[in-house]
């Protein structure tokens, strides 16, 4: 399972779960200061699970159901 991190998740659970060998990227290693669409995409694109507090992306997933991975 490929994990992706939103910078605003706290970087003790990043660090937790590494330390659980789970393959976890930060999206700040990426691409730093995005917008939300630009993490989702990336998310997709990479094939990641996001992982985020941000309760934004919720509806963000479903007004974005047909995204293109070209949007970042």
């Amino acid at each position: 399972m490929k994990l992706l991190a939103d910078e605003g998740l706290e970087h003790y659970i990043v660090k937790y779960l590494l330390k659980k060998g789970l393959d976890i990227k930060p999206n700040k290693d990426i691409k730093k200061r995005i917008e939300d669409e630009e993490v989702l995409a990336m998310s997709r694109y990479y094939e990641r699970i996001l992982i985020t507090r941000d309760r934004d992306f919720g509806e963000l997933v479903f007004i974005t159901k047909n995204f293109t991975p070209e949007l970042f």
